[in-house]
């Protein structure tokens, strides 16, 4: 694995988002890892302990629950079918993410997330 850049913002630590395409792994296409980006301006992802996702160039954020996966594979395989993590039933997925960046973040973070995330869930 790369090396995954991180900071923190306002007692939130953020990880760079550094996942397989949920999309791929879904539908059992092979996938690897990559380093995702912000589709408004290209920016580098995070994922914080919040639960948020956020663009490191504007500054958007937005909870886990409420954003869009399609890879660039799914794109040119004219895949563009979208999934969201907006209900309990993805709630499996959204934790699967944050846990691929538990190697560099550790439990404590992931436990934060997960607690993060079951709050978005109710």
């Amino acid at each position: 694995m790369p090396e995954v850049k991180h900071f923190t913002k306002n007692g939130v630590e953020y990880y760079q988002l550094y996942i397989a395409c949920p999309v791929c792994l879904m539908e059992r296409r092979p996938t690897t890892p990559e380093y995702w980006k912000h589709t408004k301006d290209d920016g580098d992802m995070y994922i914080g302990d919040n639960g948020y996702y956020y663009c490191l160039d504007c500054g958007y954020s937005a909870p886990i629950i409420e954003w869009g996966y399609v890879c660039c594979d799914c794109k040119k395989a004219g895949h563009e079918k979208s999934v969201y993590l907006d209900d309990l039933k993805h709630l499996g997925e959204a934790l699967s993410i944050s846990g691929m960046v538990t190697g560099l973040a550790g439990l404590e973070w992931l436990n934060r997330v997960t607690a993060s995330l079951l709050k978005q869930c109710k």
